[in-house]
């Protein structure tokens, strides 16, 4: 028998990026870009989750519940 667990899948994607990379420019977005994909993997973690894959400025992470993604998307937004 398959097993019959639920995964839930969280993505995330920061609103703006493209003009926020013309405005600041390379080296200030790679800075911000490394900050921002830390503090997402502590939320992702804090919460329960693993990170599955990156989606160029978001991230794809799985969670056993629903509830741990909801979570960590609060905790992503705050």
């Amino acid at each position: 028998m398959a097993d019959s667990s639920t995964v839930t899948l969280l993505f995330t994607d920061l609103v703006g990026s493209t003009q926020l990379h013309d405005r600041l420019g390379d080296d200030a977005v790679d800075v911000l870009r490394r900050q921002h994909f830390r503090t997402l993997n502590d939320a992702v973690i804090a919460a329960g989750g693993r990170e599955v894959k990156r989606t160029g400025d978001g991230v794809m992470a799985a969670f056993a519940s629903a509830t741990d993604a909801v979570r960590c998307a609060v905790a992503i937004q705050q």
